[in-house]
């Protein structure tokens, strides 16, 4: 339960960059970028 959890909040994550990204085309980030911040703002709940 907690795992899907995890994977939830790393797919949330992951839209809110790719949103951002679309939205703002002067937002450049990359795919190695992208996870670490997922990663960041987990550990941060956790």
């Amino acid at each position: 339960m907690i795992e899907n959890s995890i994977n939830g909040v790393l797919a949330a994550k992951k839209a809110d960059m790719t949103v951002i990204k679309f939205n703002n085309p002067k937002f450049k980030v990359k795919p190695f970028a992208a996870s670490d911040f997922n990663i960041s703002s987990l550990n941060e709940l956790i």
